[in-house]
């Protein structure tokens, strides 16, 4: 899925599968991959439209659809150290 980055405290970056009516969330803290379904695409406009992505996502759509992880990985920064 190709996904968009967003300017949000929570993501960093959304897609749709329009198809398949699957939201897909890249968590800016961990990098964790979800997806949420069935979402209907009006649901997903809204969201992208929507003043405040973080409170959208919140107040409509965590764990009122369906919720897969799909990537695990944390984005943990290189750190270089002198020696």
């Amino acid at each position: 899925m190709r996904r968009h980055n967003v300017k949000s405290t929570l993501f960093k970056s959304v897609g749709y599968y329009m198809d398949e009516k699957i939201l897909e969330v890249e968590f800016r803290e961990t990098g964790e991959v979800w997806q949420y379904s069935p979402f209907p695409q009006l649901a997903y406009k809204k969201f992208v439209n929507s003043i405040s992505l973080d409170d959208f996502f919140i107040s409509r759509i965590r764990n009122k659809y369906k919720e897969q992880l799909i990537d695990n990985k944390i984005n943990i920064p290189n750190k270089e150290t002198s020696l």
